[in-house]
Formats: structure tokens, C-alpha cells, sequence
């Protein structure tokens, strides 16, 4: 925040400011006359001498772009105008970002344009943009990571469970070690390890398997499992990530079909494309996207009847040069769309592994401004091409921009109505139309 004040603002040569009643903080005053051009303006502060700029048209010093914005400022009466930002041309050359506002003197009839150095602010919005790019980048990496994650874990060959060592809590498994061990993914996923063997206690179980991980030999141990008394062998290794340690155990014993857990492994949904890209193995999640009560009803058919974009989603998610993100529309058995955000990862056998993850529990994970606001962010328009024409993409964004102005609008404004309709520029009776459109009007009001 500037902290001068009035008195620190370089005032042009032959000023008169003791008429005014309204003196906006400032680096800089200009005195500009009825036909825009510049009759006084200072020799000192941040923007340099500004001795350059007098007899000129205030068109000369404006960046084109941003010339109605001057106009309209000059042209907005005796009250202050609102503060904008366009870009003015120093006399060194560079085009500067100042916030510019201003007061109308009709005895003198010239406007005197009060301006503020912007450039710390571009700064930061150009850092928190940089900053915005990065974190979408880490996010599709990590998403990447964690879609190639499951996948291996799901096609390893071995059962494989991970239980966090100071715990003894599994933190992870595949369908075969669900199978050895009697349960599903989602319900094992939490679970004291030493509860699925019998006569195991925790601390003494958890000290043989970390010995056992830490030595450098092949060496199994024996335990019962609790389920069906099923003897089975337990080799182990250890890995850490930062302060986390866990424990790799790897279960030998009579292998259960690994395909009973994939219909219940995961709250997203899960399909397995062959190389000719047609539905293979789906869990119960996909299932319920699709609106499909039995496997049946997808398997054997081309993923790309299931997406809006068809075929081109689908050069999208195999394509070999880029793991990507895509954001689509997934079709149900009837039609119906819903949002959805796909991840994929290549199989060993020649197909892929796709995640399907609907947009709104994204949204509601990540804690973005839209899903606190209860969607009310701006739509995403590119996700949206190729399933609905241009004019309804365009005129549902226009919609939310609209309410969101009218909504800034009354907040600035402390819902005064008058006041939030002469900002907007409209009449009192064009907002209220547009606060009934958009359900902004109190309970009871007409």
C-alpha cells in the first residue's frame, strides 16, 4: 500500500486543487481540458518528469487498447470515477500500468486525472499466474503418477500389500493380496494388518517383518490367516518417503482370482482397455457412471461409444507421447452426459488403464473457489467444445460473468442498489430484472 500522502503528490505547474472537495491518493496529477489534451502535469515523482506530456492529446499517451477506458473516464461528470487500469506511454518509452481515476472541475472546465503507479500489482498477478500454471502442472503430473501407481500395483503378478511400519495399518494392497487375505480393497485399506493372520500381535509382528525387511536375505515367515487357517509365507522389504516408512510385504500362498476385487477397489471408476481399445474388466464405480447392472452391458464395446467427443477423447488418452488429463463428458447407457475428468496409463499387455473421476468431487477435493461457491465459477469452456455449440457455451459463461459483476457490484456498494446500478451502468429497473433472472432478490420482494 502507498503510504504518502496528498501533500507528497508533484502537482503540475499552475494547479488550483482548492476548489475541489475530492483529492484521491496519487503519484501523479494531470490537469487535461475539455478536448483531452493535457494542459499541466508534473516534473517529479515515481513515473519521472512528465513535462513531455503537456499540449499533448491524452489519445497520444494511452495505449490504443485502452483509449475508450480514458474517455469514458473523462467523460463521467463531476463525480469521481471509479479507478481503471490502462496502459500509458512514458517518455522513456515503456508502456506503464496505471490505475487512473477522476474529478471533473466544471468552474474550471477541466478534469483532473489522478494516477497511481499499477506496476507492483501486474507483478503480482503475473506471479500468482505463473504460480497458478505450476500448480495445474504439478496436480496433471501427480494425477499421472498416481493413475501409472495403480495400475502397477493392480497387474503385479505377486499379492502385494503396504503397511505403514510405526501403525501397522495397510495402507495399500492389489486384488490378489484381497483375495489371500478375505476381504475387498476398500475394506482391508485401514485395517490392522496382524487382524487378518491368527495368534499375531501387533508389536511383535510388526518387529519380525521390519527385521525381516532390513536383512539382506530371501527369508520368509509363516503365519495363519484368520479367515480360513490358510498357512501362508510373508517375505518383506522396507521403503521410506520423507518421514513415512513402510513395509513391502509380499504373500505367497494358494492365489485367489484377483478379478472378485476390481468391481469394489476404488470410490473412481476403472476400465481396462484391450489393445483394440474395447472394454475388458470395470469396477462397480464404472458401473454405476454408466447406469450398467451387469458386466455384460459394457464389455467387448468400444470405450469411444461411451465418451461425447468420441474417438477424439480417445486419441487423447492412448496417445504414447503424452499420459495426459482429459476432461470430457462420459455418456451413460442412455445418453445421459456428466462431467468427468479421465487419466490413463499403458498396460504390460498392449491396452490401457483408465481412472474416471467425476469433475465435481475433483472440485470439491481440491477445494476450489468454485465448488465452495457452489459452482458458481466460471464455466470451462474448452472441456465443453465439441458437445454443445458455441452459442450456448458462450451464453452460459456470459450468464455467470454477469451475476458475478452484479454480486461484486452490491458487495462494493453494501447492497446499495441505486449506487450498484449507476456502477454497472444500468437503470434501477434493468438490475432488478437481472436480480429476479439470477435469484438475487430477498424472500418476499416483487
Amino acid at each position: 500500500m502507498n503510504s504518502r500522502t496528498q501533500r507528497d503528490v508533484p502537482l503540475p505547474v499552475g494547479s488550483d486543487l482548492e476548489n475541489l472537495t475530492v483529492v484521491p491518493l496519487a503519484d501523479a496529477i494531470l490537469r487535461v481540458d475539455s478536448r483531452g489534451r493535457i494542459e499541466a502535469a508534473p516534473t517529479l515523482g515515481c513515473f519521472g518528469d512528465l513535462s513531455d506530456w503537456q499540449g499533448q492529446e491524452m489519445a497520444a499517451i494511452v495505449d490504443r487498447a485502452d483509449r475508450d477506458i480514458v474517455d469514458a473516464v473523462l467523460s463521467a461528470g463531476p463525480n469521481a470515477t471509479p479507478v481503471r487500469v490502462v496502459g500509458m506511454k512514458l517518455p522513456s518509452g515503456r508502456i506503464c500500468p496505471v490505475s487512473v481515476s477522476a474529478v471533473a472541475d466544471p468552474q474550471a472546465d477541466v478534469v483532473w486525472l489522478y494516477l497511481q503507479d499499477a506496476r507492483p500489482m501486474a507483478d503480482l498477478q503475473a506471479r500468482l499466474a505463473v504460480a497458478q500454471s505450476s500448480l495445474k502442472d504439478e496436480l496433471r503430473a501427480d494425477r499421472s503418477v498416481a493413475t501409472r501407481y495403480r495400475a502397477l500395483l493392480w497387474h503385479l503378478s505377486e499379492p502385494v500389500v503396504l503397511i505403514d511400519a510405526f501403525s501397522g495399518r495397510i495402507l495399500d494392497l492389489n486384488a490378489g493380496a484381497a483375495g489371500l487375505l478375505g476381504g475387498s480393497v476398500s475394506f482391508l485399506v485401514g485395517a490392522a494388518f496382524t487382524q487378518c493372520f491368527e495368534g499375531r500381535r501387533r508389536s511383535e509382528f510388526l518387529d519380525a517383518l521390519m527385521a525381516l525387511g532390513l536383512a539382506d536375505t530371501r527369508d520368509t515367515i509363516t503365519s495363519e490367516l484368520r479367515h480360513n487357517g490358510q498357512p501362508i509365507d510373508l517375505s518383506a522389504s522396507i521403503a521410506r518417503s520423507g518421514p513415512e516408512t513402510v513395509i513391502i510385504c509380499t504373500l505367497q500362498g494358494e492365489m485367489a482370482d484377483p478379478s472378485i476385487d476390481l468391481t469394489e477397489a476404488l470410490a473412481d471408476g476403472v476400465v481396462e482397455l484391450s489393445p483394440e481399445l474395447l472394454i475388458g474388466r470395470t469396477n462397480a464405480a464404472f458401473m454405476e457412471l454408466v447406469g450398467a447392472t451387469a458386466p455384460v452391458q459394457v464389455n467387448g464395446r468400444p470405450f469411444s461409444q461411451f465418451l461425447a467427443r468420441g474417438a477424439i477423447d480417445l486419441r487423447a488418452l492412448t496417445d504414447p507421447d503424452e499420459h495426459s488429463v482429459v476432461t470430457t463428458q462420459l455418456l451413460d447407457l442412455v445418453g445421459q452426459r456428466q462431467p468427468v475428468e479421465i487419466s490413463s496409463a499403458p498396460l504390460p499387455t498392449g491396452g490401457h488403464a483408465l481412472v474416471l473421476r467425476q469433475t465435481a468431487l475433483i472440485e470439491v477435493s481440491r477445494g476450489t473457489p468454485e465448488a465452495q461457491r457452489g459452482g458458481g465459477g466460471v464455466p470451462d469452456a474448452a472441456g465443453r467444445v465439441g458437445t454443445e455449440s458455441l452459442r450456448d457455451i458462450v451464453a452460459s459463461m456470459t450468464d455467470v460473468l454477469e451475476k458475478q459483476c452484479i454480486e461484486e457490484a452490491l458487495s462494493l456498494t453494501r447492497n446499495n442498489r441505486v449506487a450498484a446500478a449507476e456502477m454497472l451502468g444500468l437503470s434501477r429497473q434493468s438490475l432488478y430484472v437481472k436480480l429476479r433472472r439470477f435469484g438475487l432478490l430477498n424472500t418476499g420482494e416483487s
